[in-house]
């Protein structure tokens, strides 16, 4: 694969995060979306999806078979990443320690 297409500003994958960002704002219009290289492979470009829902999966449903075609038949180097907001992974770590406080409490 040639590593000019992780390149955000290559017009292959200026379309691909374009078409993928369509995709997810028709479902998820409050989604709030950024482009960024990826950490680990550098001819990667990654999409991240901020969406404020409970199963991050979801939103991968909405682009999934899409972005493999992208990737695997057209040779585009995109991968969305869906990730919660703060705010809700604040919440559902404050959650995950009052748990954990409950099951210390009843264990004699």
């Amino acid at each position: 694969m040639n590593g000019d297409h992780g390149n955000p500003h290559d017009p292959r994958v200026q379309q691909a995060v374009e078409e993928l960002s369509r995709l997810i704002l028709a479902s998820y219009p409050q989604a709030t979306l950024t482009v960024r290289p990826h950490p680990e492979e550098p001819s990667t470009t990654l999409l991240v999806a901020t969406v404020d829902v409970e199963d991050l999966d979801e939103v991968l449903d909405v682009v999934f078979e899409r972005m493999e075609q992208l990737r695997i038949d057209n040779g585009v180097p995109v991968l969305v990443l869906p990730v919660h907001p703060v705010e809700r992974t604040i919440s559902m770590l404050e959650g995950r320690l009052e748990d954990a406080q409950v099951v210390r409490t009843a264990v004699p």
